[in-house]
């Protein structure tokens, strides 16, 4: 067939290749392009054709024109439009095949490299079997075919390939559905595999143009790159050959047909693809997988692996006609090898009942989806068999089961869904399931789920299940939303889950032995292992199955011991912990037990709970139903003996609840005494107590044998009922009888021990009432009583051994435990239990009951030492005696009381009296003789028992009182001393102890009137006797000195009470005072007027009194501690000779506070100071009107006065002392006030030292001001030669930086103060004197300083005029002055008269003057020449190429090139701080326009007036701008021109790199760059230089670039870092992920005085954006060092450590890291005004925790879980809200947290309070605030404009702002002052907090608008700034008019509320206060 060929033109012979089209777009395909490809016709003569109109529409159209234009009616022109068609050019969505395919394979692949070879080959074996292939054969085919005989295009596709072949052949069907991308016909066949998946479109990971050959008559040829077949398109991206019409293709290409295995497949018949492996080089745009002769071998060994081998083995299970897999090898040789052939064996019987089933139910699924049945009508069935799938190698055994049709009934919402689904139109599924389990093998198998083929979906499940699933196109999920994966629910519900119970009961009827129940129970599905809970929820629905559907298939033993099966209904499971015994019982009772304990687990597991497990109550409703004969012996029933029976019974009793056995009623269970079995009955209950059987004899009957009754027990608390009861005393009472002839002594030790066992103390005399007949109590006379009989007996049991020893000597008849006491029974039980039914021994009562019934009791013989016993007893129960007539009668009766002489008699005849034992007796002893009674002895612990018999006691108080103190003067002094002793020690504490006030007031004032001190052979009474300890007394002469025997710690407190003078009155203080003058000695002094300030200060006087007292000059004056020099210079306010008194003096607080402050020294010649020992009182201090502190006028007043009275020469010593003054001075005022306010009186005061010399400098006679004094003088400027204008501070006045400031020295050197030094200078010398040399150097750093100091951001020049020196070194003013910034002007113009500013590189300025001079403002600032003198161009003659110039276009392309800027960086020669600027200025080549040109002339004009014989004519010109640059040059043939062009050019560009600073760059370096004639050419330029064209690693990067992977984990984040300028940090990017180099500029400066957090620090940074961003420090990351060699050895050492150390150094580790996580989030969470942070320094602890990030290790997941639990405990603690109400309430809070966390105000800070409250209170300048608050408003004005015209709402938000801003100023200004800082400022935040301040300001409204601003994400930044939002949104795209609506409510709000605030509370003025 002849065709021509595209290219050449010229006709060849060829077949012809049809592209292949899609049929499914064929029709219309073809007409596309029919109406694109056809021609034409050509028109009438005369008459135009409408191009885009069809040839045969033109000429309908042109008819009826013309007809028309004839005069012809025509009747309906509308009606022959239809014959009009318009003519499109192709337009519409396209979408490439490479790329469609690529989409495929990706949604296909998922997130893998790539599907393997076992996919592809899975997807294949699908294909075959749909077309009904029985076999298939994979042949890779390692050849590389000759090409000489194919297309050219196809040489390349002639290598390695893999080929597939199977027995079946394409139909037309099918030749239509392969083309098709993503939508195959499969879509709507139910009977095929690959309805869902991506089918042969997976072949495209191997190859880029599969073909295929089908029954040798069609070649199908697929090319999406349209690069391999010939004629191939976008719409046909392939091609097709028909062999049976082009029969010369294959003899002109037999080199293709080749590759289809002619001579080894057969080819009628069959089909065989051909996929050419994709080669290295093939560059495709579908897939990157190539494969290199390495990658083909080893697809040879995978197919060789046993792997591979098993997988084809599990292909073959469910495929419906596939039955035998080859796979071969074709080598090199063309010798074709088989590896591996698999084939499926199955019986032809079950093959065919299967192939009829599939056929019938597919019949029937069509009649379901066409309506004509319904689901539950399509016929079901199920069939098993056994499976053999084998090879050469390897033979496996299979089990399976396929059923069909739905099982089970239906619920209405699945008969619902199946009605639906199989109703429409979309994919069609079958109702078929089947299982499949490998026999043979003992390991489990590794499931996987089948759509007919082995999805790559593991079960977890012992079995392969295969399902008409519907299946994700991946092939590797199932659906389980939208109705696929309600499909798959009912699949799993009624097909998958009956054809599982199918499975296990067919293959049950194959179990013979134990062994094959081991493998059916391996099958048996577990839902814990199933994967997900799809297939856990299959598990769940096979047991619901087997009990909803009564199968046979649980296992069962028989009493034989053989296996059958029965329903799960009707059979009994052995639990996980089986009991042998209870189950071989059942047994023997013909119960169906399955024993397999793993079958009712895993039924439970499935939550099936209808089943029967063996338990308790399932064996004791066995039992009741059994009819045993009752009452046999146990030997002759099942039990067969007792160890059955108790193993039955603990089974059974130990799952009952609550010990309820009437659960036993009826259950043959019951064993008695008698080993005879019967059945538990209520009526017939027995005892547990088998113990006690003996008490009862004659019933044995009634208590259960010993052996069974262990199982039984009742609770404490419990009342038995039912047939099992516990023997009680009621029950005991009832049976025993009141006498009998077993009752001897061992009967009733039997009783004690069932009494001992069963009683209860608290209710034992209840318990035993049944029991008082019998007898139970052993008696002293050895009889045995009854309890009843007892009642009147002593028992000793609870009394003491004395009380014991005394009864028993008094033979009291008693209780005698002894009688019946063994080892069991101790004499402690027997009392234990006797007592409460006897008298107590314990009780003294019933003792004395006990005796006087007693008749056989004999007091006589009570001891001297029984006497104190029976006191000590009967005293304790002393209140009972008292109530009882007779019992004091007993008392009484009894010998036991002692008198005075010893002797122990009865007060039954006679009266006692007590006498007190403090009095001494023979004082009293003749009165007590007078009385007839008995006087006994004192004894204190029997009082309240002889109170209870009625004895008496004397007061002796009373007895002093009436008796002793009548007669006092008349006794000897030993006596008055002993009776004033017994006073003190005795009588006194009993007086105050126990008298009343009455008694006590006349007591003490017979006391303080009884003369009782001896003095000068007289008595005193105490009054006239002085304290010894009180010295101040020692000043009054009429009081006496105590003597010595009475001055002692002993007496002094009673003297004291007595009357001794111990105080001083108001009057006496005052005559102290006096006296203190007229003492002797200094010291002396000192001491007295000490103790006179302490007894003022703690005395209570009048006020009148401490005012006189301050009045009196009795304080000694203390030395300055100063030179003598300087204090006669400048003497004190009091001469040092005099007193001084409290009245107006400077006091002391503490010892301390004088060493601190030092009164003396700070205002010696102002105020009068107390001594440091001079301690005032608060009172006193008030009434002196003293302070604790001077005032700040004192100190400065103090400071001028020193300073005037200094001679300008003073001593060296002098001068020291002096300078000592001063920083004393200084040091106390930096803290009376730190306000430095305007208004403030301290500061005004501190102000007022500006003028005044104590500053001492250079030398001793150099004093200066503040004024002239420089804090911080910059390194570069010396102030030597700036002497004696301004003078460096002094180093040890560093201190004082701050104060000095605020007095007036400046800080730096200000542009003004340079500025100032310029204007001396001027003065000094005028306009016409040169400077002199020193003079010289003082003009030229003060030119540096003022252009250095102006080029600082935030300074201005304000002063005017200024003076410069000029070229001449005369000082002239700045504005007559001319810049010379251009040196050929200079020579051009010369006598022009210009008058030129000095050089100012002659200053050490490195910038140029044109650049310097625009810091100056306008109205001060030079002339530029080049701004008066300005140079003008012409082009005469452009370039005659213009754009296509190709001269100029290379000059322009090596400008721009990044070749030559690299160039230009290396041979420049810039300071390393400058080359960051020289980087950016080298970018400024890239923005130069180049011109070309043949003629240019270049003049001058001055002021536009060109000058004379200026022109000249030019070979380049440069005009240089800020933004850019154009550079004109002359026109040349060939680059790069002339030599003199070249040497322009390179002044040109390095005028325009050098533009904005002055770098040093060698013009003939470039020049040499311009000569190079490549960029090849310049790299050998700069290596014949020495210069490295290399990347260098010390290279640093540039702020804003992102860090890479490999080391951003260097980058750490540490919230206790601290950042320093200069140094590269990490800064993280708003997505949270990726981090940039940014580099550190400064901190900037948040407050004064206080210690700043790390995490509350903020930096500016520069991140590349040519403007400084502001960050917070939780923002930053800071680069780590790679650990070093050491380290490394050290932690390989460290690890060689015992475990033990390794353990305890890591738990320190873990614990250290979770203390400052916890820390970290304590210190942010708590502080609300951290709240932003909060959120950054959660992710970037999780960042750094997470074990991803951090490492698994221990340490990782161990901070990781603390620091998750402390997120959440902090977020719970320290949660915010968001509505309203909340932030209002968060406003409290945090004021009332900022207070709570203040330190106790000290007397110091009250007055700085006080202070700063007076400051605040101050008034405001009003005026100065009007222009702030009038500028607002018409901001608000301007901003309302912009939201009106809907336009630029980000600048109506950032507007708002400075009006809120500029508000607050105001307000701020109007109220109190305002620093320039503040005023300065952008943070509301700090104007805010000093509003706040203010009093009465609205601060929390002001908060709530404030914070609400925040919310919305407004501020001065985020309005104007890009990079503040997320997602790289612009401030334009975020601000919309709502949101600026609500910025503008926001600000009209805070308008109204500070605006208010002014109107209510306006400042007074002046005027307001003179009227006033």
């Amino acid at each position: 067939m002849a065709t021509r060929d595209c290219k050449t033109g010229k006709v060849r012979n060829t077949a012809t290749i049809k592209p292949l089209q899609s049929t499914h777009n064929s029709s219309r395909d073809a007409k596309a392009e029919d109406s694109v490809k056809g021609k034409r016709l050509p028109a009438q003569p005369g008459q135009k054709t409408n191009p885009k109109i069809k040839v045969d529409s033109q000429k309908v159209c042109n008819e009826k024109i013309k007809a028309h234009q004839d005069g012809e009616k025509v009747l309906d022109f509308s009606a022959h439009m239809e014959a009009v068609r318009p003519c499109f050019n192709k337009f519409g969505q396209h979408e490439p095949a490479t790329v469609r395919i690529k989409n495929i394979i990706t949604q296909y692949v998922g997130d893998r490299d790539g599907c393997g070879i076992e996919e592809l080959i899975k997807e294949l074996l699908q294909n075959s079997d749909d077309s009904q292939a029985t076999e298939i054969h994979f042949v890779l085919d390692k050849r590389t075919l000759p090409n000489s005989r194919v297309w050219k295009e196809w040489k390349s596709m002639q290598g390695p390939a893999l080929c597939v072949h199977n027995n079946s052949v394409f139909t037309e069907k099918d030749i239509e559905s392969i083309q098709k991308l993503g939508v195959g016909s499969k879509s709507i066949d139910p009977d095929k595999t690959g309805q869902f998946g991506i089918g042969f479109n997976v072949v495209y990971q191997l190859t880029d143009c599969p073909i295929l050959l089908s029954d040798h008559k069609d070649i199908c040829m697929f090319d999406p790159h349209l690069k391999y077949v010939p004629g191939a398109c976008d719409e046909r991206p392939g091609g097709h050959v028909d062999l049976q019409q082009d029969t010369n293709f294959a003899k002109l290409f037999p080199d293709f047909m080749a590759g289809f295995l002619r001579g080894q497949v057969s080819h009628a018949g069959s089909t065989i693809f051909r996929l050419p492996l994709r080669q290295p080089n093939a560059n495709s745009q579908i897939c990157d997988m190539t494969f290199s002769p390495p990658d083909v071998e080893a697809m040879e060994a995978t197919f060789q692996s046993v792997e591979f081998r098993m997988f084809l083995h599990s292909s073959l299970l469910f495929t419906k006609h596939l039955g035998q897999v080859t796979v071969s090898v074709m080598g090199s040789d063309g010798k074709l090898q088989k590896k591996v052939e698999v084939r499926r064996l199955m019986p032809h019987s079950k093959q065919q009942q299967l192939a009829s089933m599939q056929k019938k139910l597919l019949y029937e699924c069509k009649l379901l989806a066409a309506g004509k049945i319904k689901p539950q009508q399509v016929t079901t069935g199920s069939l098993s068999y056994s499976m053999q799938t084998e090879d050469d190698y390897l033979k496996n055994d299979w089990f399976i089961n396929q059923t069909f049709g739905l099982h089970g009934l239906l619920n209405a919402e699945d008969y619902k869904f199946l009605l639906s689904f199989y109703g429409e139109e979309s994919k069609k599924f079958l109702p078929i399931a089947g299982i499949a389990t490998k026999l043979h093998t003992k390991s489990l198998l590794s499931s996987h789920v089948y759509s007919f083929l082995p999805l790559p979906i593991k079960t977890g499940l012992p079995v392969h299940i295969n399902g008409h699933f519907a299946i994700h196109s991946s092939r590797r999920s199932i659906w389980e939303h939208t109705s696929f994966g309600k499909w798959n629910r009912v699949l799993r519900d009624y097909i998958i889950g009956p054809a599982y119970c199918h499975l296990l009961m067919d293959f049950s009827k194959e179990v013979r032995s134990p062994a094959d129940v081991k493998r059916w129970l391996r099958i048996l599905p577990e839902m814990v292992k199933a994967k997900d809970e799809y297939f856990a929820s299959l598990v769940g629905r096979v047991y619901e199955y087997m009990v909803e559907a009564d199968l046979p298939i649980v296992p069962v033993s028989t009493q034989d011991g053989t296996i059958s099966f029965c329903s799960p209904n009707k059979c009994l499971f052995s639990p996980a912990q089986s009991n042998q015994v209870v189950e071989a019982v059942l047994l023997k009772l013909n119960q169906k037990v399955c024993i397999y304990s793993e079958v009712g687990l895993k039924f439970k597991m499935a939550t099936i709970n209808k089943l029967k497990f063996i338990n308790s109550v399932v064996v004791l409703d066995c039992l009741k139903s059994l009819n045993l004969q009752l009452s046999q012996p146990l030997s002759k029933t099942a039990f067969t003996d007792t160890a059955t029976l108790n193993t039955m019974l603990g089974f059974i009793l130990g799952e009952v609840a609550s010990r309820d056995y009437g659960v036993l009623e009826g259950a043959p269970l019951c064993l008695t005494s008698d080993l005879t079995l019967r059945l538990f009955s209520t009526s017939s209950p027995v005892f547990i107590d088998s113990e006690y059987s003996s008490l009862l004899p004659e019933l044995p009957h009634m208590f259960l044998h010993a052996d069974v009754a262990s199982n039984f027990s009742f609770a404490t608390n419990q009342k038995p009922s039912g047939p099992i009861r516990s023997l009680n005393f009621a029950q005991l009472g009832e049976l025993l009888p009141a006498t009998a002839e077993y009752m001897d002594y061992k009967w009733t030790k039997q009783l004690w021990a069932f009494v001992k066992t069963h009683a209860i103390k608290s209710e034992i005399t209840q318990q035993l009432s049944p029991l008082l007949h019998l007898p139970l109590v052993p008696l002293s006379d050895g009889r045995v009583v009854s309890l009843k009989d007892a009642s009147q007996i002593l028992s000793m049991a609870e009394a003491s051994k004395n009380m014991q020893t005394v009864t028993e000597a008094m033979g009291v008849l008693r209780l005698n435990p002894t009688l019946l006491s063994d080892e069991k029974l101790t004499k402690s039980d027997i009392n234990h239990l006797s007592t409460p039914f006897m008298l107590n021994g314990a009780l003294p009562s019933s003792f004395l009951k006990a005796i006087d019934m007693d008749n056989t009791c004999n007091v006589k013989k009570i001891k001297m030492e029984h006497a104190e016993i029976l006191l000590q007893y009967l005293n304790l129960d002393h209140e009972a005696i008292k109530s009882d007539v007779d019992l004091q009668k007993t008392t009484m009766s009894l010998p036991i009381f002692e008198d005075v002489d010893g002797i122990y008699k009865s007060l039954k005849d006679n009266s006692g009296v007590i006498l007190d034992s403090c009095i001494p007796t023979h004082g009293v002893a003749q009165w007590m003789e007078k009385s007839h009674c008995i006087l006994l002895k004192e004894k204190t612990v029997y009082n309240t028992l002889y109170e209870a018999i009625g004895l008496e006691k004397k007061n002796a108080v009373e007895v002093y009182l009436d008796d002793i103190f009548p007669s006092f003067q008349q006794f000897d002094a030993e006596l008055r001393l002993a009776h004033l002793a017994s006073i003190r020690t005795s009588v006194l504490p009993l007086l105050e102890a126990y008298a009343d006030s009455v008694t006590q007031e006349r007591f003490w004032s017979r006391l303080q009137l009884l003369p009782c001190i001896p003095y000068k052979m007289e008595l005193l009474p105490a009054s006239h006797f002085k304290d010894p300890e009180v010295e101040l007394l020692s000043l009054l002469p009429h009081l006496h000195t105590l003597p010595l025997m009475f001055a002692d710690d002993e007496w002094l407190p009673f003297l004291r009470k007595a009357g001794l003078k111990v105080s001083i009155t108001e009057c006496e203080l005052l005559q102290c005072a006096d006296a203190v003058t007229n003492l002797t000695t200094a010291e002396f002094s000192e001491t007295k007027a000490k103790l006179i300030l302490e007894t003022a200060s703690n005395g209570t006087f009048s006020k009148e009194t401490l005012k006189k007292l301050c009045e009196i000059k009795f304080i000694p004056q203390d030395s300055v501690p100063v030179d003598s020099t300087l204090l006669e210079l400048s003497p004190s306010v009091i001469p040092s000779t005099q007193y001084m008194s409290l009245q107006q003096a400077l006091m002391y607080e503490n010892d301390k506070h004088r060493h601190v402050f030092r009164h003396c020294v700070l205002c010696w010649t102002t105020r009068t100071v107390l001594p440091n020992w001079a301690v005032l009182s608060t009172d006193l201090s008030e009434i002196a009107a003293a302070e604790s502190r001077p005032t700040v006028a004192d100190v400065c007043q103090h400071m001028k006065n020193l300073c005037d009275s200094l001679p300008d020469k003073i001593s060296l010593s002098t001068f020291k002392s002096f300078r000592k003054v001063v920083h004393y001075c200084l040091d106390y005022l930096q803290n009376p006030c730190k306000c430095m306010k305007r208004k403030c009186d301290n500061c005004a005061v501190i102000k007022s030292l500006k003028h005044t010399p104590f500053i001492c400098v250079k030398n001793r006679h150099l004093r200066v001001k503040p004024t002239q004094i420089i804090l911080h003088m910059p390194a570069d400027i010396d102030a030597d030669l700036l002497y004696p204008y301004v003078f460096n501070r002094p180093t040890d006045m560093a201190k004082y930086d701050d104060l000095l400031h605020y007095i007036g020295a400046a800080s730096t050197p200000s542009p003004d103060l340079y500025a100032e030094i310029l204007h001396s200078l001027w003065l000094d010398f005028g306009s016409s004197h040169t400077l002199q040399t020193n003079d010289k150097q003082t003009a030229s750093l003060a030119v540096y300083g003022l252009f250095t100091s102006l080029c600082q951001q935030g300074q201005r020049l304000t002063m005017q005029p200024l003076c410069l020196p000029s070229d001449k070194a005369l000082m002239s003013l700045s504005t007559e002055l001319v810049v010379p910034d251009s040196e050929s002007l200079v020579k051009t113009i010369k006598d022009r008269g210009y008058q030129y500013m000095c050089s100012l590189s002659s200053c050490s300025l490195t910038k140029p003057a044109k650049e310097l001079i625009f810091y100056l403002p306008e109205a001060v600032r030079p002339k530029l020449l080049s701004q008066l003198v300005k140079e003008q161009v012409v082009v005469n003659t452009p370039c005659d190429l213009s754009l296509d110039c190709p001269f100029y276009g290379t000059y322009e392309a090596r400008l721009h090139s990044d070749k030559f800027k690299q160039a230009l960086w290396l041979i420049s020669r810039v300071s390393e701080n400058k080359r960051d600027e020289f980087s950016n200025d080298l970018g400024r080549l890239k923005l130069v326009e180049v011109t070309c040109f043949h003629h240019l002339y270049g003049y001058l004009s001055e002021q536009g007036r060109t000058l004379e014989n200026s022109m000249i004519e030019k070979i380049t010109h440069v005009e240089n701008t800020l933004g850019s640059a154009k550079l004109y040059i002359q026109h040349c043939d060939a680059y790069p021109g002339i030599a003199a062009l070249v040497n322009e050019v390179a002044a040109a560009i390095k005028s325009i790199v050098c533009y904005n600073e002055n770098y040093y760059i060698d013009s003939g370096a470039i020049v040499d760059l311009l000569n190079c004639a490549s960029e090849e050419d310049i790299d050998q330029y700069l290596i014949e230089q020495g210069l490295n064209t290399r990347e260098d690693d010390m290279s640093r990067p540039k702020p804003g670039t992102i860090i890479s992977k490999d080391v951003r984990d260097l980058f750490l984040y540490n919230p206790d870092m601290v950042f320093q300028p200069k140094e590269y940090v990490g800064y993280a990017m708003k997505n949270g992920e990726d981090l940039i180099y940014a580099k550190v500029i400064r901190e900037t400066e948040q407050g004064e005085g206080e210690e700043i957090k790390p995490i509350l620090r903020v930096y500016d940074i520069d991140t590349g954006r040519g403007y400084p961003v502001q960050v917070n420090s939780t923002d930053l990351f800071k680069e780590s060092r790679r650990q070093s060699f050491d380290e490394c050895r050290q932690i390989m050492i460290s690890n060689k450590k015992s475990p033990a150390h390794s353990a305890k150094q890591g738990n320190a580790i873990v614990e250290e890291a979770k203390r400052t996580v916890t820390k970290l989030l304590n210190e942010v969470y708590s502080d609300p005004t951290l709240w932003k942070q909060r959120d950054k320094v959660k992710k970037m602890l999780l960042l750094k925790w997470h074990p991803d990030k951090a490492g698994d290790s221990i340490l990782a997941n161990e901070v990781f879980k603390h620091l998750k639990s402390e997120i959440d405990r902090v977020e719970e603690k320290y949660s915010l809200s968001d509505d309203e109400d909340s932030v209002e309430e968060q406003v409290y809070e945090w004021e009332e947290v900022d207070a709570n966390h203040k330190p106790p105000a000290t007397k110091k800070d009250q007055t700085d309070q006080l202070a700063d409250s007076e400051s605040a209170a101050m008034k405001g300048d009003i005026e100065a605030a009007q222009p702030w608050l009038k500028q607002a408003e018409c901001d608000l004005v301007t901003a309302q404009h912009l939201i009106d015209a809907n336009t630029g709402y980000e600048w109506a938000a950032h507007i708002c702002c400075e009006v809120i801003r500029k508000l607050m100023v105001g307000t701020i200004i109007a109220k109190q002052d305002i620093t320039t800082e503040l005023e300065s400022t952008r943070l509301n935040t700090k104007l805010f907090e000093t509003i706040r301040r203010i009093p009465n300001a609205p601060s929390d409204q002001l908060a709530v608008h404030l914070m609400e601003l925040n919310k919305l994400k407004v501020d001065e930044t985020t309005t104007r700034q890009p990079g503040t939002f997320l997602r790289n949104a612009i401030p334009s795209q975020v601000f919309d008019r709502e949101m600026c609506m609500k910025v503008k409510n926001l600000t009209i709000a805070i308008k109204s509320l500070l605006s208010e605030f002014l109107n209510n509370s306006q400042p007074m003025t002046d005027a307001n206060t003179s009227k006033d």
